[in-house]
């Protein structure tokens, strides 16, 4: 999985990212207004969602990729969960801001990952951060404005394949801020997400990678502490 590349966008913006060249496949996802979907490589899977205004490029790497898009929706399922609800810009979308409040060398030493990346995110409160090496991905959202236990919610959500609806369980996870969730993907066991409140501070956390396993969640927890210590310092 490649880390997703997540913009604010005009609609005229969003439209010329749809390929022209290609065949895109509209995918249904709960949590979007919009998802599609395409092959545009003998190895490469690439789709959009959006959520309102703001917009996430998706892109999985196989070695042979499948007949059908059942793991990339998986994928933008959870990154659509994520994604800010903002309407449309009327003129130029803002320029995406660096997520200055994470100290990217603590992330990499919390991870054990020292070729750790960065980029920042369309939206003003996200950071994508990537190991191509181990196909490590994170998507960090720390949500402007003060926030409570109402917004610790993970609940409702669900992937449909071939017509089988497949629900995202919840858990708690204990000793992490003043309460934290975590859902996994039931589908490809290869993304998830955390949401976990410091505080006031809410902050949420896509995890995905090559593999799935506990470091999913392992890797999502660390990003969390790091990202709300350096934000609460900030």
């Amino acid at each position: 999985y490649l880390t997703p590349d997540t913009f604010e966008r005009t609609r005229v913006e969003f439209d010329a990212l749809v390929p022209a060249d290609m065949e895109t496949t509209a995918v249904a996802i709960d949590a979007a207004d919009e998802a599609l979907a395409w092959t545009s490589t003998d190895t490469f899977q690439e789709g959009l969602v959006r959520v309102g205004g703001t917009t996430a490029r998706v892109t999985i790497v196989w070695d042979e990729p499948p007949e059908d898009y059942s793991a990339l929706a998986s994928l933008m399922t959870t990154v659509a969960g994520s994604l800010p609800e903002e309407e449309f810009a009327d003129g130029e979308a803002p320029g995406a801001l660096t997520c200055v409040s994470i100290s990217l060398d603590e992330l990499r030493d919390a991870l054990s990952l020292p070729d750790l990346q960065a980029a920042p995110a369309g939206s003003s409160t996200a950071c994508a951060v990537s190991d191509a090496a181990s196909g490590v991905n994170l998507l960090i959202d720390l949500p402007a404005g003060e926030a409570g236990q109402e917004q610790l919610n993970l609940d409702g959500r669900t992937s449909e394949i071939d017509g089988e609806t497949y629900e995202w369980v919840v858990e708690a996870v204990s000793g992490v801020g003043d309460g934290a969730l975590w859902t996994l993907d039931p589908v490809s066991e290869r993304s998830g997400e955390l949401v976990a409140l410091f505080g006031d501070q809410l902050v949420r956390v896509t995890s995905s990678a090559n593999e799935p396993g506990e470091d999913l969640k392992l890797r999502a927890v660390a990003a969390a502490m790091v990202a709300t210590a350096g934000a609460n310092a900030g």
